[in-house]
């Protein structure tokens, strides 16, 4: 056809700084503040909370609290990305199941890491059942935590 003009160094260049404008602008009105502000205020309500716990089962080694603060951070930010890429290619009909399932897993996650390692960063001999225990009440809190949270600040998530 006439109208179907040839690539060429002019077309080309138009078709590229079409593309770069799409770009550019998609990535200028994205303003992801929000969305980190709302994931550091979890993940320190998260260990607020858990550290909270741990002081009831006597956990006050300073060693400790560092090293349950490291846990939850690194369980925090890869349940909180998951969650985001649930709800965003599944829905959040989904996301309400796998944040369920999910956080559930953290637990077993954490309670595995606790029952392995907190005698390395105590000086107190720690039983099994005990941190594992303090995993289940720590999350249960936390969870119970962000339910309410959810409620009062639904930004939040």
């Amino acid at each position: 056809p006439k109208d179907v003009k040839a690539p060429n160094k002019e077309n080309s260049d138009l078709s590229t700084s079409i593309n770069e404008f799409r770009t550019k602008v998609i990535k200028e009105k994205y303003d992801y503040t929000p969305e980190i502000i709302s994931l550091a205020a979890r993940i320190i309500a998260t260990i607020l909370i858990e550290l909270l716990i741990a002081l009831v089962f006597g956990y006050r080694e300073k060693r400790l609290f560092i090293f349950i603060t490291a846990v939850n951070c690194a369980t925090q930010i890869l349940l909180n990305i998951a969650l985001n890429v649930i709800n965003y290619k599944i829905g959040s009909m989904a996301f309400v199941f796998f944040y369920i399932v999910l956080e559930i897993a953290v637990f077993a996650i954490e309670a595995v890491i606790y029952s392995l390692s907190f005698k390395k960063f105590s000086e107190k001999e720690q039983p099994k059942g005990k941190t594992v225990f303090y995993a289940f009440a720590a999350n249960g809190a936390s969870f119970a935590l962000g339910l309410w949270l959810s409620h009062i600040i639904p930004g939040i998530f």
